[in-house]
């Protein structure tokens, strides 16, 4: 399984030009609103919150066309995990 680390910056653009150079490479991804896709977002979003986070928004289908849920994470980071749901 592949992750992304998704941090949610001030300025996008400043945060993305720093962390290519700092890291000599460009971002895998780098666009507006970012989430992490994955097989079962309820047991994922389930597990953050057994370990600490804080709900900020339940699953639910979303206007983009996959099923979402928000955490807060214990150290401020919103969590998103998200799925294409089943046709």
């Amino acid at each position: 399984m592949r992750f992304h680390f998704i941090l949610y910056v001030n300025d996008q653009r400043a945060s993305a030009t720093f962390w290519a150079a700092a890291l000599g490479r460009e971002p895998s991804l780098d666009v507006p609103g970012m989430y992490v896709i994955v097989s079962d977002a309820a047991e994922y979003h389930r597990r953050a919150i057994a370990h600490g986070a804080r709900e900020l928004s339940p699953l639910a289908d979303r206007s983009w066309g996959h099923r979402a849920a928000y955490s807060l994470a214990p150290d401020n980071h919103v969590l998103a995990f998200a799925e294409v749901p089943s046709r």
